[in-house]
């Protein structure tokens, strides 16, 4: 969820860490639920009003794009394999996520913050720690289907499978240094 802040807007982006992270700000006090605000958490960051983006930090998360891949698969009931899905993920859109982020940044100025660094970000961003949970994980939110648990990022994975991924967001993987599923980010803060 996005969350706008007296200091900083925090952008949502999704199966990425977004509604753990907005949580966390809000119960800190640093900053409202965009819904709250009147306008639809489910905005593109290029609709939302401009004066949000003036004198502000400009930041959202960024996750290993691996698990981003799986996030995404599991975020809605498909009845096909995660293999047969990402083929299609990677065929059709490829590059999604590092697309995503780049438009992102395009249209805002934003910085990311890689889930591996949140809490170096969030020091560097609010000049403090702020605990965040994992209110998402599991369970079902609402207005979304009940999120299924999975198992380790890597055992979706075999070298092909992982292989696609690299190739497909290979801006992402580059920009941030994640070079497999269990990698975790070298260049935290963007």
């Amino acid at each position: 969820m996005s969350v706008l802040g007296p200091d900083a807007l925090y952008l949502h982006i999704p199966h990425s860490g977004g509604t753990s992270v907005g949580a966390a700000l809000e119960r800190a006090g640093l900053g409202t639920h965009v819904g709250a605000l009147g306008v639809s958490p489910h905005l593109p960051a290029h609709e939302l009003p401009s004066e949000w983006f003036v004198g502000r930090h400009v930041w959202a998360t960024v996750r290993n794009p691996w698990a981003w891949h799986v996030s995404a698969y599991h975020s809605k009931q498909r009845g096909i394999t995660f293999r047969a899905w990402l083929a299609d993920m990677c065929a059709c859109e490829p590059g999604r996520y590092s697309a995503l982020l780049d438009s992102i940044a395009a249209d805002t100025g934003c910085e990311f913050v890689a889930l591996d660094d949140l809490d170096r970000g969030l020091e560097v961003i609010y000049g403090r720690p702020v605990e965040v949970g994992h209110e998402n994980v599991t369970g079902p939110q609402a207005g979304h289907a009940p999120r299924p648990t999975h198992g380790p990022v890597a055992d979706y994975y075999d070298d092909e499978t992982a292989e696609w991924v690299r190739e497909a967001e290979a801006q992402i993987c580059e920009r941030f240094g994640y070079d497999s599923p269990t990698a975790t980010a070298t260049r935290g803060v963007v």
